[in-house]
């Protein structure tokens, strides 16, 4: 009996000590949490301690700025961080840059052959305009606010992943800046308040998950391909150019569509209840057309 109560009782200590071990460890991250704005005092090197106020290279647990004028090259190696504001500034290189927070990003461009993973959340905010010519994968919650535009060029993708959100609420475009930019939707792109967002041509539109158009209305103008779903109940969805090949597990329903110069090939399942207006392109609807109201 005494013997079992010793055990018990060295279990419960080895656990209290483990327990506060844990927690002291946490503490002593936290405290060696910092917040890092490139300065670029000896070079554009992500990797240069000197070219950090304070100096030193950013860790997993550190904030991080990238203000205007500032040019910051990941390309030494890959780099995990808490989160990043991304103020004006350039991030550049061919590494990996993953933002276990919030990346906010009000303006400036992302470019280089490199990767940005937003993987606590992504704030698109501000009126500058953004420049995206790398990938930037969403794997979180992304809101779109304010009056900056974005302009997707050369080498850009903006990826919103699967199980992710993108929210657009404003009515400002998603423009090219250069070949082949795409917008890859996996997750579920919502156009959540104001009266016109458009993704204009050149710009692909990709959608394997979920576009709900909740106000105003969505112009597509530069193509794309999709097994997804599009919902513009109480709203408008308008394919105003490029070419849309969508597939038989692609469905289109809602409150008003319009085509008014694109060509829309569409096998999948078709029924919208207000209004199909038909004044330019081609919509070759071959699936299965439960409502369909044409006004040519």
């Amino acid at each position: 009996m005494v013997r079992g109560l010793k055990r018990v009782l060295s279990l419960r200590l080895s656990l209290f000590i483990a327990a506060g071990a844990v927690t002291a460890i946490s503490a002593v991250d936290a405290a060696l949490a910092a917040s890092r704005t490139f300065i670029g005092t000896s070079s554009h090197d992500w990797t240069s301690d000197s070219n950090w106020s304070p100096a030193g290279v950013p860790v997993a647990t550190d904030d991080v700025a990238i203000n205007a004028g500032k040019t910051a090259d990941l390309s030494n190696a890959d780099a995990a961080i808490n989160n990043l504001t991304l103020a004006g500034g350039t991030l550049t290189g061919t590494g990996t840059l993953t933002v276990n927070g919030t990346l906010t990003w009000s303006g400036g461009t992302m470019g280089g052959a490199g990767k940005t993973v937003a993987g606590g959340g992504l704030a698109l905010s501000g009126s500058g305009t953004k420049t995206l010519n790398r990938t930037l994968s969403n794997t979180g919650a992304a809101t779109w606010t304010d009056t900056g535009n974005i302009t997707i060029g050369t080498g850009g993708v903006l990826s919103n992943e699967h199980g992710a959100s993108f929210t657009v609420q404003n009515d400002q475009t998603i423009s090219s800046g250069g070949t082949s930019p795409r917008f890859d939707n996996a997750g579920t792109f919502t156009k959540a308040i104001g009266a016109l967002t458009t993704i204009n041509a050149g710009v692909a539109f990709n959608n394997s998950g979920s576009v709900v158009v909740q106000s105003g209305t969505l112009k597509l103008a530069g193509g794309g391909i999709g097994s997804g779903a599009f919902d513009c109940t109480g709203a408008t969805l308008q394919f105003s150019g490029g070419t849309y090949n969508l597939t038989a597990e692609a469905s289109i329903s809602g409150t008003n569509l319009v085509f008014s110069g694109a060509t829309v090939n569409h096998s999948g399942s078709y029924n919208v209840t207000g209004g199909t207006t038909v004044s330019g392109g081609t919509a070759n609807l071959t699936g299965d057309a439960e409502r369909w109201h044409a006004d040519c």
